[in-house]
């Protein structure tokens, strides 16, 4: 189990560094667009439930391997749901980006990200667990 926790610590912490990355050039944008405080929302959201999943999966392995008393499928659920929360405003804070140029774009954009969330909402659900 250690191991689970270890891999999903390890891609929540390169996939949330990418979330700080975005919300970095999102401060350098200058953007008058009233959908640009929801995209950086979002972003920042993304950025810190991801970096919150790495830092407990990390934290979970770490106990496990130690042999520390820890509910672990109660560890599982909420660093799957803080995991599962991260990726999801990510990608729809990526998808709205297209609101910041033009409404025809915007549209575009959100069509993608709604396909890809569905996509990835095919694949991730059977491997994490809620409850």
């Amino acid at each position: 189990m250690d191991e689970l926790f270890s891999t999903i610590g390890l891609v929540s912490a390169i996939i949330g560094g990418f979330a700080f990355t975005f919300v970095g050039a999102l401060l350098a944008a200058d953007s008058k667009s009233p959908a640009f405080n929801w995209v950086f929302g979002l972003a920042m959201f993304a950025a810190s439930s991801l970096m919150a999943a790495a830092l407990g999966s990390v934290l979970t392995s770490l106990a496990a391997k130690q042999g520390f008393e820890i509910n672990l499928q109660w560890m599982h659920q909420k660093i799957s749901l803080l995991f599962l929360a991260g990726i999801l405003t990510l990608i729809f804070s990526i998808s709205m980006c297209g609101w910041l140029r033009s409404r025809q774009l915007g549209y575009v954009s959100l069509s993608i990200g709604f396909c890809a969330i569905m996509m990835l909402l095919w694949v991730l659900i059977p491997y994490l667990m809620f409850g």
